[in-house]
């Protein structure tokens, strides 16, 4: 009798108590700034909200009772008790809460350095995404955000100067090596080498426009394998898997850059960062005698001479700069490999029924789409006639196999 009044009298003492302490110097409360601040910061919908609560305090807990935090997505329970994912964004959620509580009360500025590992572990892709951007957001202020990850939603290629790659580097003692590649460093070879002033911002929304998501895997490949477009991308690795080479288990990384244009964007960035690229590109030797290309066609051979030539300087190849037009014969070599004029040509239009094929392909996807075409042939070549697969495929794979980081392209 005398504990239940007992308890009764301090859990009203305390009531009042807490009433009082929760209001700021506005007469606001703190807890209910907080509990906004909660949902608001999870940045994501995930139709469940965030309650901060003081629990009913014991004896021993009077005067501090310790505070609980709730969900409620349908269910309200303590967060403890909610799924992984769930409670590591609610952690992200807290970071951002301590920044809008922390400028609230203290006028001193001040910042943290945030230190995450694997942020990714439990969140579903979009959450990943989602969840990068927040801890972008974050950054954009005083404090410092450092995490570790093996997800390629937590990179990205147009950010490449904020990524710090660690490789494991074996031996009889082994070691780990840092590698690094600044936009300074950037900027300065195209002044350089170009003469060009290129703005910062300008570089990063070039990336960010050619660079999506599957082009930030490059920085957790062995190797790098960079291809035109997306012909090659489902072709190659059929021929590969047909003749025991699986790209995937040997850590290689296709990309496609979507254009010849844009290899040399991307060769740069991985390349700087110590990863062995190979480039396997189309020449684009027009049809017609170069001699007789006028107006329309002479510029973009002309473009495509300008082209090649960057490309192949890239990988150390002397080319003849005064030469007016620069079509490379097909070849297999240590860095690179080119079509002469494209990879339909050299792989599938030499077979004698090449348009009966093709035709069962159009019948088959009601479409002439080149990358559904490449695959179809490489399934059916692999299957029912692999006496007739390009020997380019067998060069390509010991040259990839081969293929080692050298130098720097950029001259460093």
């Amino acid at each position: 009798m005398i504990r239940t009044d007992f308890e009764q009298k301090t859990k009203s003492i305390i009531d009042e108590a807490l009433t009082e302490i929760d209001k700021d110097e506005d007469g606001q409360s703190k807890i209910a700034f907080l509990n906004e601040r909660l949902n608001a910061n999870l940045g994501i919908e995930l139709d469940c909200q965030l309650e901060l609560r003081f629990g009913k305090p014991s004896i021993s807990e009077i005067i501090f009772p310790s505070p609980h935090l709730f969900a409620n997505d349908g269910y309200m329970s303590e967060i403890w008790q909610k799924g992984h994912g769930l409670q590591r964004l609610t952690m992200f959620s807290f970071l951002r809460t301590y920044n809008d509580f922390k400028s609230k009360i203290d006028s001193e500025s001040r910042n943290i350095i945030v230190a995450i590992e694997e942020p990714e572990i439990y969140l579903h892709p979009p959450i990943e995404r989602a969840t990068y951007r927040l801890l972008r957001d974050l950054s954009e202020g005083d404090d410092q955000i450092i995490y570790s990850t093996h997800d390629s939603h937590f990179v990205a290629v147009k950010n490449f100067d904020e990524i710090r790659l660690f490789r494991k580097i074996a031996g009889r003692k082994p070691k780990t090596l840092i590698y690094e590649f600044s936009l300074d460093q950037l900027i300065s070879y195209y002044k350089t080498c170009y003469g060009i002033d290129v703005d910062a911002l300008s570089l990063r929304h070039r990336f960010g426009y050619i660079c999506d998501q599957t082009k930030n895997e490059g920085f957790f490949a062995k190797k790098v394998i960079l291809i035109e477009g997306e012909t090659e991308k489902y072709a190659l690795p059929i021929y590969f898997s047909h003749l025991g080479f699986d790209v995937d288990n040997e850590r290689i990384s296709l990309i496609s850059a979507g254009s010849v244009d844009n290899i040399t964007y991307l060769y740069v960035i991985f390349n700087e960062f110590n990863i062995p690229c190979y480039i396997i590109f189309d020449g684009d030797k027009p049809d017609q005698n170069l001699e007789d290309l006028t107006d329309k066609k002479r510029k973009d051979a002309l473009n495509k001479t300008k082209r090649n030539k960057e490309l192949l300087k890239f990988v150390g190849e002397d080319v003849d700069e005064e030469a007016e037009y620069f079509f490379p014969s097909t070849i297999v070599n240590e860095k690179y490999a080119v079509w002469e004029k494209n990879f339909e040509e050299t792989f599938h239009k030499i077979i004698d029924n090449y348009s009966e094929i093709k035709g069962r392909a159009k019948e088959l996807y009601g479409t002439d789409s080149k990358p559904l075409t490449g695959r179809f042939f490489a399934n059916f070549l692999t299957n029912e006639c692999p006496d007739k697969i390009s020997p380019y495929i067998n060069e390509l794979i010991k040259k990839i196999k081969k293929c080692e980081w050298t130098n720097s392209c950029l001259g460093y």
